[in-house]
């Protein structure tokens, strides 16, 4: 279809242009002729913002969950992929929400909480980060750029073939490759896609620690997709400051037999020391048994707000069964 061709050259336009810093804006997007915005395909095509420039990772899960005919808004920040979609801007936003080896994205919670968008959708992608450095050799690298979750995947790996080379955190991976493609001395753990478009051969190929890294993302946005098969609910609670409350909280998790899926928290803020509660619950929230608890946990919490709710797309191992496993740093009853 004419749509779709113009579409995909569009990003095609966006990814090139971003590399010279010159990213495709909201406004460029208006400035679609209004013929061609007539065609169905281009009427009915998302836009979603994401992590850019283009070559993240996060522009990755865009492209496996809306295909490649979707206008991709790259965003400096998570917080200007949130910005966008609370401006119209972009219809939806995918962000990087947890990854399996280094726990959640702070940011990513927070902004959920502050901004209300609802996340509507969740997609895993497999990490598998190469050395793209512009030096064909590793001693010739005097500087790692990365996104700081890129640079901590690959601690292990760095400590043993670059020690007391400089780290230097970044905004994003894919900007990290692109400062790379500009000299002969830095180098940058990203995905082979990113060398691709930055024009940096692979020296060194998976060098995350763990094999089977991977970061889950969530869609910010949109319709809600519920589906009738296994769904999760993220919520945000605030309890009273006193011995007890969190167990008093969690008790009609455990009656409704609800297992916990994610738990974390969060400094308040407002208040040093106090916390509020991220969980991710089993089911949705209209459906019971999930509804009479959220009901019930409403009534023993000092807040409660639902963040979202989506159909799982994760194959979860148990060591056991039981009702409400934590699922706290180091001791989540679900493998990511």
């Amino acid at each position: 279809m004419i749509g779709n061709k113009l579409l995909r050259l569009l990003n095609c336009h966006n990814e090139h242009a971003q590399q010279i810093d010159d990213p495709m804006s909201a406004d460029h997007v208006e400035q679609i002729p209004s013929k061609a915005r007539t065609s169905r395909d281009l009427q009915e095509a998302a836009s979603v913002a994401f992590l850019g420039p283009s070559g993240t990772y996060s522009e990755e899960a865009v492209i496996k969950v809306f295909g490649d005919t979707a206008v991709r808004i790259g965003c400096a920040s998570i917080s200007d992929v949130f910005g966008a979609v609370a401006a119209s801007v972009a219809l939806s936003g995918v962000v990087p929400f947890e990854n399996s080896a280094q726990g959640p994205v702070a940011e990513t919670l927070d902004l959920l909480a502050d901004t209300g968008l609802p996340a509507t959708s969740e997609v895993v992608m497999p990490i598998v980060h190469c050395m793209l450095p512009n030096a064909r050799e590793l001693p010739k690298i005097d500087c790692v750029l990365g996104h700081s979750q890129a640079l901590a995947q690959c601690r292990k790996w760095l400590d043993r073939h670059l020690p007391g080379v400089e780290r230097r955190a970044v905004s994003s991976n894919a900007a990290a490759v692109k400062a790379a493609s500009e000299s002969d001395t830095f180098g940058a753990p990203a995905g082979e896609r990113t060398g691709r478009l930055y024009g940096v051969e692979i020296l060194c190929r998976a060098i995350q620690d763990e094999p089977s890294n991977s970061t889950r993302f969530l869609i910010v946005g949109g319709v809600p997709k519920l589906a009738s098969g296994e769904g999760r609910t993220l919520i945000r609670v605030e309890i009273e400051h006193c011995a007890g409350s969190l167990v008093h909280m969690l008790e009609p998790l455990e009656m409704h037999g609800i297992s916990i899926e994610f738990f974390e928290m969060r400094p308040l803020g407002a208040c040093p020391w106090s916390y509020y509660f991220f969980l991710e619950l089993a089911g949705y929230p209209h459906v019971h048994p999930l509804t009479h608890a959220l009901h019930e946990m409403a009534h023993r919490t000092v807040s409660l707000m639902v963040l979202g709710s989506y159909a799982s797309t994760r194959v979860l191992k148990r060591a056991g069964s039981g009702a409400t496993g934590t699922g706290k740093r180091g001791t989540r009853e679900n493998s990511r």
